[in-house]
């Protein structure tokens, strides 16, 4: 260890100054770990000590030992009588005091950085509806935040007893352990006996549920000038439901008697209910007179937050992951949103940034390389990334910088569940061009069997010494086409080739790759084609028995796919219609999928989309499809899949 690293260690506390510098030496010098360590286990050990939470407290405190130490030491220093004896004195408190200096910005620094969140809850989740024993459920704790349900069921349990039953789908956002907002769907809430009092919030209104006991005054209903009181008997449990869109709150059938008209309190029943109704009535024409307004603005403005409106209605065919969450910035800052301590450069909020709305975000990768945006685990809904499902990322993009080249990046999931870090594929990279205008970006990224938590959605800017504006992002997952290729051709689960699947024979097109349906080829199920071109070529054949209809629709695109996963090698694909155009994957000839390359995932695996085109689709004869694969490669095929693509 040396000075340089101590102050490492401060900066980065201090700032994320140097998080390169900082995550390098943290992974490759077992010193500067341990050392670290005890940077942050000095300011635990003295907070513990001193007693103290507040931030100023805490470093007052520090602070008042340090003079206190610093007055003892000028009392009892000697009176040296030599000038050896002072140069010595003077060379130990020149070492010392970096040290010291250093220890300290770590634990003052690091005290107002160092704000985990609050546990405030257990959640029990199961994939299905109809798992209703815990112990088959997965258990994981919750803090203040958003919390959404996409799949299955959930039970939250509060540390103060406190039980939410929900279904997917479900949005809420838990401002405290008595203070929930239901964003969408519908939740059973249970409210055990003498529990203090508890306020849910819908689109609709806001409920304060109360106690007939409890001493409200006059001063207390001020408080809540927008609170519709519901009251109940402390002395027993209470549990009602309610849905997000509704305007009433419901008692289930076993407390039905708990409810009262509220007599003796400053704010009945009766003047809850007109509330409630005024509340409904101001919000329409609140709506009504906003309405009114943006019709004298810029009509593009009305055209965006239409669509918007129309993207977030319940009955969309498309799941609509990030609704409720700062996904457009309009928060003003990055709520929702990490940056990666990796990253070498800085992005901000900023109005100049804006596509649509009032801000949007400012990104600038500096000299040095890469950011790496995240959408944090913690907002996102749990369980959202499963296998066999697809989802589609867009977003709004514009480069600022002029530089003379094309600038990259890309999107994709990673999850960090117990620090094992995966991540899907690359796939195909953004390339923004140097026009800079506004583009739109949309992008396939395929589920995988990963652990309910810790999944992020990344978006990395790569190119170094670029700016770029980003807004409107959207995740959705997308509902699963009908596929047109018959089951025994698609996942070759009878354990052979099936009719429909062709080795080709004839001349130009001869097969030499050794093909076999084997079950360790299967990435899915219990069998898989195993492809081995070390001895040529592979030409196979999709004929018109593989599909479940013989002629396809004209007026339509479809989407050939099918999962890949690399063994050996350098994989290249050509996949050619029987009306004669080839479409290279992964780009074009003598480019390849390849292991250990950002194409595919860590264990080789890529799911290979194709287009085809409505004028690609014979006319006057049945669809077939050719598949050349190069020499020199070991791959896996499984799952393949035709299906239209829908205009939505």
């Amino acid at each position: 260890m040396n000075k340089h690293q101590d102050d490492l260690i401060a900066r980065y506390i201090a700032d994320k100054t140097n998080p390169a510098e900082f995550q390098q030496a943290l992974q490759h010098d077992p010193q500067f770990k341990k050392r670290a360590a005890r940077h942050f286990l000095i300011h635990k050990l003295l907070k513990i000590k001193l007693n103290q939470t507040d931030t100023e407290a805490f470093t007052s405190s520090v602070m008042a030992q340090i003079n206190q130490q610093d007055k003892a030491v000028a009392e009892n220093k000697p009176q040296f009588k030599s000038v050896a004896a002072r140069k010595v004195t003077k060379h130990f408190w020149y070492n010392g005091l970096p040290i010291a200096a250093s220890i300290l910005v770590c634990i003052l620094l690091f005290f107002a950085f160092d704000q985990s969140n609050t546990e405030l809850a257990t959640v029990h989740y199961g994939p299905s509806a109809r798992m209703t024993k815990t112990a088959d459920k997965e258990l994981f704790t919750l803090a203040a935040g958003p919390f959404q349900l996409l799949e299955g069921t959930a039970e939250i349990t509060f540390k103060n007893g406190v039980i939410l039953k929900a279904n997917a789908p479900m949005h809420l956002h838990i401002k405290d352990k008595n203070d929930i907002k239901l964003v969408q769907g519908q939740l059973e809430v249970k409210l055990p006996a003498k529990s203090d009092d508890f306020i849910v919030q819908t689109q609709n209104d806001e409920y304060i549920i109360t106690s007939l006991a409890a001493n409200i005054t006059a001063s207390d209903a001020d408080m809540y000038p927008d609170l519709t009181p519901i009251y109940r008997q402390i002395d027993l449990p209470y549990s009602f439901k309610i849905a997000a869109h509704s305007t009433q709150l419901l008692p289930t059938a076993e407390d039905q008697t708990q409810q009262s008209s509220g007599v003796g309190l400053p704010f009945s029943a009766n003047n809850a209910t007109n509330k409630t109704e005024n509340k409904i009535e101001n919000k329409a024409k609140n709506k009504a007179e906003n309405k009114a307004e943006n019709n004298t603005t810029d009509k593009k403005s009305e055209k965006d937050a239409e669509q918007t409106s129309n993207t977030e209605q319940d009955h969309s065919p498309q799941l609509q992951i990030l609704k409720g969450l700062n996904s457009g910035f309009e928060t003003g800052d990055l709520t929702d949103w990490l940056i990666d301590a990796k990253s070498l450069g800085f992005a901000s909020v900023k109005a100049e940034a804006a596509k649509s709305g009032n801000y949007g975000l400012h990104i600038n990768t500096m000299n040095a390389g890469p950011v790496f945006l995240l959408i944090d685990h913690k907002s996102l809904p749990a369980g959202f990334v499963k296998k066999h499902k697809q989802y589609k990322i867009s977003f709004d993009i514009k480069r600022v910088s002029k530089n003379a080249e094309s600038a990259d990046g890309f999107t994709r999931f990673t999850n960090s569940y117990n620090s094992d870090f995966q991540a899907t594929a690359h796939g195909p990279w953004f390339r923004m061009p140097r026009d800079n205008q506004w583009q739109h970006y949309e992008k396939i990224i395929d589920g995988a069997d990963w652990p309910t938590t810790h999944t992020f959605v990344e978006i990395a800017f790569w190119t170094p010494n670029e700016e770029w504006y980003l807004d409107n992002v959207k995740l959705v997952e997308l509902k699963p086409a009908k596929n047109l290729i018959q089951p025994a051709v698609s996942g070759f689960e009878s354990g052979k080739l099936s009719a429909g699947f062709n080795i080709e024979r004839q001349i130009d097109r001869e097969n030499f790759a050794i093909l076999q349906v084997t079950q360790e080829a299967a990435i899915d199920g219990n069998y898989g084609l195993y492809a081995n071109t070390t001895t040529g070529e592979m030409q196979i054949k999709f004929t018109s028995n593989a599909f479940t209809q013989p002629r396809l629709e004209k007026n339509t695109d479809y989407l050939f796919a099918y999962d890949l996963k690399v063994i050996q090698g350098k994989v290249s694909l050509n996949h050619i219609p029987n009306t004669g155009n080839s479409h290279f994957k992964p780009k074009w000839r003598n480019f390849g999928f390849e292991r250990g390359k950002y194409w595919v995932d860590g264990e080789g695996l890529v799911r290979v989309r194709v287009i085809i085109p409505a004028h690609e689709i014979p006319e006057n004869q049945a669809f077939e499809l050719n598949i050349q694969m190069n020499a020199g490669a070991i791959a896996h095929f499984d799952n393949f899949e035709l299906s239209k693509i829908s205009s939505e």
